[in-house]
């Protein structure tokens, strides 16, 4: 069931897993947000909406703690589950991401929000999670949300949300691989050759315009299109790989 803007913005208040600490009530129903989510974007042209967006991160002064996303999920999460990522590493060093079920009732307390969609009846709502702070009500967050969402309701975008970025990515460019079978994400660092691929046919899903990183304006993630039918989907399996889906993504 694809979502759907209402008529005009909404307040509703401190958000889930950014500003309000979660409870096992916010995960059963952000799983049902993402389990709803389109699996594809296709519902409207928005590349018209990206470079205002990007101008709307650094006029709110918060390019160094969110990002835009767009809003869809590869798989359904299972019953009493809900996704997490977290940083794998040596040594303590950044590695990379892996994005997988964890269980609702071993919510761990310092679980936060990571990727949020908008939704008319409720405001903003997390859909994907990870380890990480808080926010408190800062006026700078308060002006991001509420402009970001009427511009949404506006425009009636639908498939465009914020991520709460994890700060070791910023600068990293990094290549997802997403098991459908096993039902988890993982992020590691692209090599050049990869992103050069002649084979491979690109969308973008995320754009950020952090600060740190060296491109200061317009940074994108990318994931592969299918290049028999340009779904935004992963390149169908090998016969001897029928259970592995694998799609690769570019997150800056």
């Amino acid at each position: 069931m694809p979502l759907t803007m209402g008529s005009q913005a909404v307040d509703s208040g401190l958000i889930p897993g950014l500003q309000e600490i979660l409870t096992e009530k916010h995960l059963k129903r952000s799983r049902d947000i993402r389990n709803n989510l389109l699996k594809e974007s296709k519902d409207e042209d928005r590349d018209e909406h990206i470079n205002f967006l990007l101008w709307l991160l650094k006029d709110c002064g918060v390019q160094d703690i969110f990002g835009i996303v767009d809003v869809h999920s590869h798989f359904d999460v299972p019953r009493g589950s809900h996704m997490v990522t977290k940083i794998e590493g040596r040594n303590a060093s950044f590695s990379r991401l892996r994005t997988e079920p964890a269980q609702d009732k071993d919510l761990e307390p310092e679980l936060c929000g990571h990727k949020f969609v908008y939704i008319p009846e409720l405001g903003w709502y997390p859909y994907e999670f990870r380890l990480g702070p808080l926010l408190d009500t800062n006026e700078a967050y308060s002006k991001f949300f509420s402009r970001f969402s009427n511009y949404l309701d506006q425009h009636n975008i639908t498939s465009l949300g914020f991520e709460y970025t994890i700060p070791q990515v910023f600068g990293i460019t990094m290549c997802e691989t997403v098991s459908k079978k096993e039902k988890h994400m993982v992020l590691e660092k692209i090599s050049p050759s990869l992103r050069l691929s002649k084979r491979l046919l690109w969308v973008p899903t995320c754009w950020r315009c952090s600060t740190k990183s060296k491109d200061k304006m317009g940074v994108e993630g990318l994931c592969t299109i299918d290049p028999d039918t340009y779904d935004h989907d992963p390149p169908k399996p090998k016969p001897k790989q029928k259970d592995l889906a694998t799609t690769a993504h570019i997150m800056l």
